[in-house]
């Protein structure tokens, strides 16, 4: 994975199995992501590395 990529989380909860994340940056097994929406604040979120694969789509 690498910054800009668009992910997802690889075990969603119920529910979050339709959202993708661009990676924003990559810090150890840490990783930042921000929601795609259309929201003008975008959340982001510091999640384990393993908790985000690579989108397909």
């Amino acid at each position: 994975m690498n910054e800009n990529d668009v992910v997802k989380y690889s075990r969603p909860q119920e529910g979050e199995e339709s959202l993708r994340f661009i990676l924003r940056e990559v810090n150890g097994d840490r990783v930042l992501i921000e929601l795609i929406c259309d929201w003008p604040i975008k959340p982001v979120e510091t999640v384990p590395i393993d908790q985000v694969c690579v989108a397909d789509e």
